[in-house]
């Protein structure tokens, strides 16, 4: 079985190290049926430190890589998060655009996904988030369309993670290492069963019915989430 690469993993240890005084972990025997590698990990996204902990709990285990929306700034833009980057090695993250705000979002752009696709056909694990950034500490109502949309034209299992973490919110990720460095809260991970919503046709554009189809999707998706929660 693969594992990720030593700097992304020493420095997940690092940060959950520091960051939480336990670490629990739930449903691990799970995984087998998803096999050792090539499926989409769809993690919650409650809190910055989300990401980090899954990549703690999976890293030993699988070659893992990740989406996220900060390769997109500029290094001065977002230091904190290019600095965790640079060390951890960018060529395992994978782009995808997203829209300014508080917090910043994704937006779906079906042109992020084939390289991610090609990850996973080369059988690496995908993470990514299943909705948006949260400013408060539950699940939105409505998850995201990247994680089911990769799933799809890879054709290959969904795994859903959620990451519990005891804190009053969302943060942007400075904020969140200095208060839980004095805080040290505890955090759980609870691992899904691994599930197909079968295959889908990789899109140019975004028509009607791929987005009909796509939340229908994230909807199944976000069920299994809340039943981790």
């Amino acid at each position: 079985m693969n594992c990720s690469t030593w700097r992304s993993r020493v420095l997940t240890r690092l940060i959950v190290r520091l960051q939480v005084r336990s670490l629990s972990v739930s449903g691990l025997e799970r995984l087998a049926s998803a096999g050792d590698g090539g499926f989409v990990v769809a993690t919650t996204h409650i809190t910055d430190m989300d990401m980090p902990i899954a990549w703690r709990v999976l890293g030993d285990r699988y070659r893992l890589r990740a989406a996220n929306m900060s390769l997109h700034h500029s290094f001065l833009t977002n230091i904190p998060m290019n600095f965790l980057l640079h060390i951890a090695g960018k060529a395992n993250f994978h782009p995808i655009d997203y829209r300014e705000g508080t917090p910043a979002r994704g937006t779906f752009n079906p042109a992020n996904y084939p390289p991610m696709a090609d990850a996973l056909t080369a059988g690496d694990v995908v993470m990514i988030a299943a909705h948006r950034p949260m400013s408060q500490p539950h699940l939105p109502p409505h998850g995201g369309v990247g994680a089911v949309y990769l799933a799809g034209i890879a054709d290959v299992p969904i795994v859903p993670l959620a990451v519990t973490v005891r804190t009053d919110g969302s943060r942007a990720y400075t904020n969140t290492v200095i208060r839980t460095m004095f805080d040290r809260p505890e955090a759980r991970v609870v691992i899904g069963e691994p599930f197909r919503l079968g295959p889908l046709a990789a899109a140019e554009v975004v028509t009607p019915e791929l987005t009909a189809e796509l939340r229908n999707r994230s909807e199944v998706l976000m069920g299994r989430i809340r039943q981790l929660v």
